[in-house]
């Protein structure tokens, strides 16, 4: 077996691995995953008990990028690299065209290393006009061996994208056995990749948080977007500990990984940092109802992005419901703020932020 096709091989068997740990509990809720997730009580609406608006009359269309939406919610990238992540890629593909809502695919490294595996990731067939993510990761390109910027141009290419998603991700690499640790220059070759190619690039965490400090050097890098990608949500690192099928890179020593399972910075305590950035900020990360859209648009993101509640909704065969619960929860939110539109919602100060939230918040823009 050629070195290519061992590594596709092993790749792709992570991959199904990641899928089931999600799907089938594997990161059932501990009192730390609690704790961040509790975090999104903190920020209290307050009641507008005059809203001067029709309910059925308020609209949660927006547009990023230029490109509409029918409410500020992607659903983030998670997979792609095997056959069941294709038929994954495409069931949200057509869900997503259906109700006009962005669509992110997973890490495209595994495309990119064995073309054979491309067609996990296509869905333009299925869906023409889904205003789709590519994804790359930092890891790849940073380092003494990293990748030629040219390579996220091809992943763009790949998948006929309106977008890429840079994600970075440290924490997962260094947990992960045969994790790519080297993140030297990755700035550098951020900035690279934006040069190389021709749709906006989104810097995306995958769940442990950008603090402000992390956010302005990325926006000075180029990129058109944040994904804070906070904790709270799917713990990688925990998902890469649970994970481990060996190799070189990393750690996997459960006992070294184990304490950083809720490592990172909150998702509603990074939006507000990263808030006034002058780019869109994207919230994910624990996001589960329309009522956490509407207070990640309170404290500054353009948008919010779900991804284990879609995954398991759309085992259960219950995606277009999610939807439709998530849009209702958001409009009710507005009418009970007086928001006519999403513009009003993120304009909005009717709102306040108590312990312990207040206090990461203050810690995330350093």
């Amino acid at each position: 077996m050629s070195r290519v096709k061992r590594f596709s091989t092993k790749l792709s068997q992570v991959k199904d691995k990641q899928l089931s740990a999600c799907l089938d509990g594997a990161r059932s809720s501990t009192p730390g995953e609690d704790a961040y997730r509790a975090l999104w009580d903190c920020i209290v609406p307050v009641h507008n008990c005059i809203p001067d608006c029709n309910l059925e009359k308020i609209s949660t269309e927006t547009a990023l990028f230029g490109k509409k939406l029918s409410m500020p919610l992607i659903i983030a990238g998670m997979t792609g690299g095997t056959p069941k992540a294709r038929k994954i890629n495409e069931a949200f593909a057509r869900a997503c065209e259906a109700h006009s809502i962005g669509f992110g695919v997973g890490s495209q490294r595994a495309a990119l290393e064995d073309s054979r595996l491309a067609g996990t990731y296509k869905v333009r067939d299925v869906a023409p006009d889904v205003f789709l993510f590519a994804n790359v990761g930092l890891a790849q390109f940073a380092g003494d061996k990293g990748w030629a910027p040219s390579r996220a141009a091809e992943a763009v290419e790949l998948i006929t994208a309106d977008a890429l998603c840079v994600h970075i991700n440290p924490a997962q690499e260094a947990i992960q056995s045969g994790g790519n640790t080297d993140f030297k220059d990755c700035i550098r070759a951020f900035e690279k990749i934006v040069k190389a190619v021709k749709v906006p690039v989104i810097a995306k965490e995958t769940g442990c948080g950008v603090s402000r400090g992390s956010g302005i050097a990325l926006v000075d890098a180029g990129a058109s977007a944040i994904d804070v990608g906070g904790s709270g949500g799917t713990s990688w690192t925990k998902i890469a500990r649970l994970t481990q099928v060996g190799g070189s890179g990393g750690t996997s020593d459960d006992d070294v990984c184990h304490p950083f399972d809720y490592w990172g910075i909150p998702t509603p305590a990074s939006v507000a940092a990263c808030s006034d950035l002058g780019v869109p900020i994207i919230a994910t990360g624990g996001v589960r109802s329309g009522l956490h859209v509407a207070k990640s648009l309170l404290l500054g993101a353009s948008c919010a992005g779900m991804a284990l509640p879609a995954l398991r909704a759309l085992r259960e065969g219950r995606i277009e419901e999610l939807f439709e619960r998530t849009h209702r929860e958001l409009k009710t939110s507005m009418f009970l703020l007086g928001a006519k539109n999403v513009e009003d919602l993120r304009e909005c100060n009717r709102f306040h932020v108590t312990e312990p939230l207040k206090s990461w918040i203050e810690a995330a823009r350093k």
